[in-house]
């Protein structure tokens, strides 16, 4: 897949290194296993056992990270996720890996025993779980395999490898089958020849692989560069591969947020018609290998809609598909082991095999502030099915009383909408669940909104960004459908892809729908003279950005008045706090707390030089005080500190923060090892060692290190038992710097996060990287644990419960 990789990040190194650990007997097994007894190998027409295939999934960003498995996003792979896998009911996955790292050097090109044992596993485990197994050669396409055929260094490489994945998986059944190279940078003719030679190379090799499926394709898996100029070989146990991403739409780019349209689903018919008729109808199977969302930024109805009609079109022409899952944007939660909330997988599974999959449009139905509320029409697509029932939630809407049907003209009537809409908020209201006949269920969102607003922005060019420029943005319930840019000439803004004023989804911008839109660095920096952003809204308009550029030199300081206020939790004299900025030029960015951004529209709202923080955001803070750090385009960013009291029930006295006597204690070991690495990864466990149940808010940790280099910083938190929204970090860099600890990382907990009971304890896998991806040498970091493979106490993590030092010792 073209730009699947994820960000190079270094985890789970140590879990990585004990997995094979436990395999490492390896090696023996390794020179042994071309002599154990060979598997039942039953031979099949190449049609019938591609059919068998669909549907298939891929485990993707995984043995085809570089350089190793675990150096990207996800953990290394265990069988629990294959059981997940199989019980979804996918019939076969491709395994991706990428061979480059542990092959040895010229003449032999050795690969790695380890390694190979490692694959081979991964391999076994699915094949004892009955599914077929697609392995190949993966990202080596771009890391050595393009210089192919030309460079017979590369070639000599190339036949090398294969010979040695031949001869370790020659007694392999009927259902592991070779893919020779993913999206290859040749053109067709030059593939045809490198397939030709593998082929041979592959077939000669012993075991079964004369009669085993081997799967070819042309440039780049592309199928209209393929259905232009490839022909498969003559061989009776080939298929032919393709990959599928429109890549527009995949990652919200360029002005297609849409996917249903006559125009698009005309093309997927075309182009999966002429893959049959060229190959499929000749008796050559086409596997699609990969198709998948490419950015998280998509319209979640109309994605679901592509995977429907990308699988309903494949079935139908007999093409086997396999889904790309990078455990990235969409598919599995691996972690967790459960599907997405995206809910793809299930459009995926029921088209895949030929069910029909209904559709509501609009895929939510939005409400909109201070207008009358009305009944809801929406349009049903239904694909042969009916309308067997809608639910909110676990409530069984009445047909004829709460909704009507007529034909495919759904209403949702104004009665019930008054029933479960709140006033007091925007953003979703409800789920509605609507249960057809067959397929899945399509569930839609009830919204209320008004029209979303953004502050303009100054963007000083005597200060480049080094990072991402994260811009506040009040939602008020809205969501964004796509964007464009231009300057005050009319011209794009984006000089790379400036034969469009449209932006691209994940390279210019991305936006999370709740508080933030994103520019990425690169284009932030592009803003030359004045311009305007234009989002257009779903459900309709649009919203202007003014972006203001200056040339000036030193930035004058916004500030904000007032520096300190007060606030009662006491339900009675709970009042929002206002403060006046004078931002001499300047744009506010985010509200901060802890390093996390304040939510817009939602925990405080901006309207001219008044920023009013809401009672809302405020009660849910603890006694104590609270100090929010207002983040501006340049200059220094002031702070509020908020003094938190609670007058209820001690006659109008305020409550002191609680004396907390619980006890904590931290366990951690380091992810990654090396010396060098471009992430930190703590994985922590905190333990509560008390008798008595602990506010997790109350509480912070302190992971200490030296930071190599002051780039901004940024944390993100994989996973924890409390859901890592509810997780907040912010940098520190202490007025007195120890060795190994000029910087902690300050971890703390929102309200969200609950309570720790007695002997109880949490996980939190995080890890913090520069903006730049810049190195840090962690191995004379003041918290680091360069020997622990699992969690271990950790005596140089310091724990604090409101303030007091609960465990460790501080450098």
């Amino acid at each position: 897949m073209k730009n699947k990789k994820c960000l190079p990040v270094i985890m789970a190194a140590a879990m990585l290194l004990t997995l094979f650990g436990s395999i490492a007997s390896a090696q023996d097994q390794g020179t042994q296993s071309q002599s154990v007894q060979a598997a039942a190998f039953q031979e099949k027409p190449r049609m019938q056992l591609v059919s068998e295939m669909m549907p298939g999934w891929n485990l993707g960003n995984t043995l085809d990270a570089i350089p190793t498995e675990g150096s990207w996003n996800n953990l290394p792979v265990d069988e629990p996720t294959l059981d997940m896998v199989k019980s979804a009911g996918f019939k076969s996955i491709r395994l991706p890996v990428t061979w480059t790292a542990h092959i040895g050097p010229a003449p032999t090109y050795t690969v790695d025993p380890v390694w190979m044992n490692r694959v081979e596993q991964v391999v076994d485990w699915s094949l004892a779980r009955g599914f077929y197994v697609m392995l190949d050669v993966h990202h080596d396409s771009w890391e050595w395999a393009d210089k192919m055929p030309g460079d017979a260094a590369s070639m000599e490489k190339f036949k090398k490898v294969w010979t040695q994945i031949a001869d370790r998986f020659e007694n392999k059944s009927e259902k592991l089958v070779f893919e020779i190279l993913n999206e290859p940078h040749q053109t067709s003719a030059q593939m045809m020849q490198i397939n030709d030679d593998i082929l041979q190379l592959i077939r000669s090799s012993g075991g079964y692989n004369d009669k085993r499926l081997v799967v070819v394709c042309g440039e780049w898996n592309d199928p209209e560069k393929m259905l232009a100029s490839f022909t498969a070989p003559n061989d009776p146990n080939v298929a032919v591969t393709v990959h599928y991403y429109p890549y527009q739409f995949a990652s919200n780019s360029w002005n297609m947020p849409v996917w249903n349209t006559p125009e698009n689903r005309a093309s997927v018919a075309g182009i999966f018609k002429q893959l049959h008729d060229k190959y499929v109808a000749k008796g050559i199977p086409v596997i699609l290998g990969e198709y998948a969302m490419m950015s998280d930024i998509v319209y979640w109805p109309e994605a679901r809609f592509f995977m429907d009609n990308v699988n309903k079109e494949a079935y139908k022409n007999g093409i086997t598909t396999m889904f790309w899952d990078d455990g990235w944007n969409s598919g599995f939660d691996r972690v967790n082991l459960k599907m997405k909330p995206d809910n793809y997988i299930k459009y995926i599974l029921n088209a895949a095999q030929g069910i029909p999959n209904s559709f509501v449009w609009p895929g939510e139905f939005y409400i909109r502030e201070g207008s009358a509320v009305t009944d809801v029409t929406a349009q049903l697509d239904l694909y042969g099915n009916t309308l067997t029932d809608v639910y909110n939630g676990t409530s069984r809407l009445t047909r004829g009383t709460d909704y009507t049907v007529s034909g495919t003209t759904f209403t949702l009537k104004a009665g019930y909408l008054t029933k479960i809409l709140d006033a007091s908020k925007l953003g979703q209201q409800a789920v509605l669940t609507f249960k057809f006949s067959q397929g899945a269920d399509n569930e839609v969102n009830v919204i209320r909104y008004k029209t979303a607003t953004v502050q303009p922005l100054v963007i000083n060019k005597s200060q480049p960004f080094t990072g991402d420029l994260v811009v506040p943005f009040n939602y008020n319930g809205m969501k964004i459908k796509h964007a464009w840019a231009v300057d005050e000439t009319g011209q794009p803004v984006d000089k790379v892809n400036n034969w469009t004023k449209y932006l691209e989804g994940g390279g210019d911008y991305t936006y999370d729908n709740k508080s933030t839109v994103t520019f990425r660095k690169d284009f932030a920096n592009m803003f030359d003279r004045n311009a305007t952003v234009t989002f257009e809204m779903w459900p309709s308009g649009t919203v202007e950005l003014p972006v203001v550029v200056t040339t000036g030199g030193t930035p004058t300081n916004a500030t904000i008045t007032p520096g300190a206020a007060s606030f009662d939790k006491n339900t009675a004299k709970q009042a929002d706090i206002q403060v006046q900025m004078e931002l001499n030029g300047n744009t506010l960015q985010a509200i901060r707390h802890s390093g996390t951004a304040l939510a817009a529209g939602t925990d405080y709202a901006v309207s001219g030089s008044t920023v009013t923080l809401k009672k809302s955001y405020l009660a849910q803070r603890p006694v104590g005080t609270t100090a929010l750090v207002f983040d501006f385009s340049a200059g220094s960013d002031p702070e509020l500190v908020i003094t938190v009291s609670d007058s209820t029930g001690s006659g109008g006295g305020t409550t002191p923060p609680p004396a907390d006597s619980g006890s904590l204690k931290v366990q951690s070991y380091n992810g990654s090892t090396a010396a060098a690495v471009n992430a930190l990864d703590p994985k922590l466990k905190l333990v509560n060692t008390g008798t008595s149940s602990l506010q997790l808010s109350n509480v912070k940790l302190r992971y200490y290190y030296t930071v190599n280099g002051d780039k901004p910083q940024n944390m993100y938190v994989d996973w924890s038992h409390v859901d890592s929204a509810n997780i907040t970090g912010a940098f520190v860099k202490p007025a007195s710097p120890k060795t190994g600890a000029d910087t902690y990382l300050e971890i703390g907990f929102t309200s969200g996060a609950g309570s720790l009971a007695p002997g109880q304890s949490i996980d939190i896998q995080l890890r913090v990287a520069k903006n730049d991806w810049g190195s840090y040498t962690q191995t004379d970091d003041y918290s680091f644990n360069g020997t622990a493979a699992s969690h271990v106490d950790a005596s140089r993590i310091t724990v604090y419960i409101s303030g007091s030092l609960k465990w460790g010792i501080e450098p």
